[in-house]
């Protein structure tokens, strides 16, 4: 019997729950240093691959190059992108995308956003585990980590990490 491997996504929100703000931007994030690193470099270290939205994956990339190494990236897109190196663009459904993924062998997957994206797991009840990280800042507008639409679910709280600075990362697993 073969395992599934799991989705989860791993993000960061402000303490009154948005991931950007309104125009996408992300620069109230703190950057990954040496430092700390807010438990970055041991999740990718377990991860197979990447599931992020078009938006979300182009201003990741903004003035860097593909930062995730030999893994594969699946980008959902509405337009007609060219699938290149370790990035394919997918145009199908969500649910569709699920289906294949649950016929692969153990792949552990980074389900990295945008907002959209994560509904659509959600909706196609593919997220197994939330990893957030809060970051002790109110941005009072923006787009937030759940948007309306996404199903009544349960989580089990597996383990909370407490950083530098009133970062709090919580990690929750659905409970099913």
């Amino acid at each position: 019997m073969k395992e599934r491997g799991k989705i989860t996504c791993y993000i960061a929100m402000s303490l009154d729950g948005y991931i950007a703000r309104e125009d996408g931007n992300v620069d109230w994030l703190p950057a990954i240093g040496e430092e700390e690193d807010y438990g970055y470099y041991e999740f990718l270290s377990a991860i197979d691959g990447i599931v992020v939205g078009n938006s979300t994956y182009q201003q990741f990339l903004e003035g860097q190059a593909y930062p995730f190494g030999s893994r594969p990236c699946y980008v959902f897109s509405h337009e007609d992108e060219e699938s290149h190196g370790n990035v394919t663009y997918i145009k199908s459904p969500i649910t569709e995308f699920v289906d294949s993924l649950r016929q692969r062998d153990n792949e552990n997957l980074w389900l990295m956003g945008g907002a959209t994206i994560i509904a659509g797991f959600m909706v196609a009840e593919a997220v197994d585990e939330l990893m957030i990280t809060i970051l002790p800042i109110t941005l009072g507008n923006g787009i937030p980590l759940f948007i309306p639409g996404i199903p009544e679910s349960l989580w089990i709280l597996k383990g909370t990490m407490v950083y530098p600075h009133g970062i709090v990362q919580l990690r929750y697993k659905l409970d099913n």
